[in-house]
């Protein structure tokens, strides 16, 4: 009866909408500035993303991500995909915001030195 329950609250369960609104990718007008300060053994090592980033994403309309999962495709490259990105413009513009939010992104590097950060081919 519970997994009957569990399953049908699952099944007709509405994921909320995303508000485009609330997504602001600059830095300084969203509040952080440089890399962020991590506490314990993990340190920032360079910014990859974004408009203060090396790799220049914002040729991509990519300027700013949620999670980036990398992996080696064997080939000798890194792939990187990242969830949700958001840059300028549309398809929002026309719901009335500056942001343009999709998912999945995908990009490739051939560096093999990441300890000074990641560079986009």
């Amino acid at each position: 009866m519970a997994a009957t329950a569990i399953a049908t609250a699952l099944a007709t369960t509405i994921p909320a909408a995303a508000n485009p609104n609330a997504v602001n990718p600059i830095p300084g007008l969203n509040g952080t500035f440089g890399l962020p300060q991590l506490s314990g053994h993990t340190h920032a090592v360079a910014q990859i993303t974004g408009l203060l980033g090396d790799n220049r994403t914002q040729d991509a309309n990519v300027l700013g991500t949620d999670l980036g999962i990398m992996w080696d495709n064997g080939r000798g490259e890194i792939l990187t995909a990242f969830g949700d990105t958001a840059g300028f413009g549309a398809p929002n513009l026309m719901y009335g915001s500056l942001w343009a939010w999709r998912s999945s992104a995908l990009f490739r590097s051939t560096d093999r030195n990441l300890s000074d950060g990641m560079t986009f081919d």
